[in-house]
């Protein structure tokens, strides 16, 4: 039967082996602990089996420093995570406004160009208008300036045909056949007596002698005249013929000197005359002879 140091050395080797058991166990762990130390480094626990306690104890102060900073400035980057919001937000509505007045300044841009558009199209039309009535105008006026010119030159081709051989003809500048005519030399003659060189009484000389008929059936005009002796006589000449008026200063034709009547009396011929300075002499009066377009106006 068991003594009781039996029960003693029993009791002492099972403690032993238990606490080999646990050391082993224990060494394990702190090997396994150390291997893994940067995992438990940070833990108070294992704080004791650093190998370094200073180094790991700072380390860990910094890392839990590091890990709470996040925390700390969770207000602070709310905030400014906010605040980059609305600004964000306030460009946004700002691009907006500029589009917006964008717009409006491209619709009121269009809105005037098509206005001026208007203005100017109107403004060339009317100008197109303004020159085509300016040439139609001009082309009138042209017309007109031809026309005038032309009828000038009508009346003044009348004027040149009434003036010359033709008018004289028509006009009929003469006088009776019968109508005496005094020459230098004393003598009287009848007027379809009078030769080519004859000297008038006022020395002029004789050109040519004309016998005209009297294609208008055209009647006498009566001037009064007075010879020598002051005796009343009667110088019976057509109307168109010219004769000087005291009065006017200037040759006038018979029919509107104030001196002169209108007679019936009419014959088949007239005569007249052509002398170097284009004047006879007859009763007092001075008449033109029959180039009357060399009257003087």
């Amino acid at each position: 039967m068991p003594k009781g140091s039996d029960w003693f050395n029993f009791a002492y080797v099972t403690i032993a082996y238990l606490a080999l058991a646990l050391g082993m166990m224990l060494f394990i762990a702190i090997d396994d602990i150390r291997k893994n130390w940067p995992k438990y480094r940070c833990n108070p626990m294992y704080l004791p089996l650093s190998k370094d306690v200073q180094k790991d104890f700072s380390y860990c102060v910094q890392n839990m420093q590091a890990n709470y900073m996040g925390v700390l400035l969770a207000p602070i980057t709310w905030i400014m995570k906010n605040i980059g919001s609305l600004a964000g937000n306030v460009f946004s509505s700002l691009q907006k406004f500029r589009y917006m007045i964008s717009n409006i300044r491209d619709f009121i841009m269009f809105i005037v160009q098509s206005i001026m558009g208007i203005f100017a199209n109107t403004i060339i039309q009317s100008q197109k208008m303004a020159m085509a009535v300016k040439d139609s105008v001009g082309k009138i006026m042209g017309i007109a300036v031809t026309l005038l010119y032309t009828m000038d030159g009508s009346v003044k081709t009348m004027q040149s045909a009434w003036n010359g051989p033709p008018g004289q003809m028509v006009r009929a500048i003469c006088f009776r056949k019968n109508t005496i005519v005094e020459l230098k030399s004393g003598e009287k003659v009848a007027m379809d007596k009078v030769k080519l060189g004859d000297v008038l009484s006022n020395g002029t000389k004789v050109y040519a002698t004309l016998e005209v008929a009297n294609a208008n059936d055209e009647c006498f005009y009566k001037v009064m005249s007075k010879d020598e002796n002051d005796n009343q006589k009667e110088i019976f000449v057509t109307g168109s013929h010219y004769l000087f008026c005291d009065r006017e200063k200037k040759f006038v034709m018979v029919k509107e000197h104030p001196d002169a009547v209108l007679t019936e009396e009419k014959e088949d011929t007239f005569s007249c005359l052509i002398t170097d300075n284009h004047t006879i002499p007859l009763g007092g009066h001075m008449f033109w002879d029959w180039e009357d377009d060399l009257v003087p106006k």
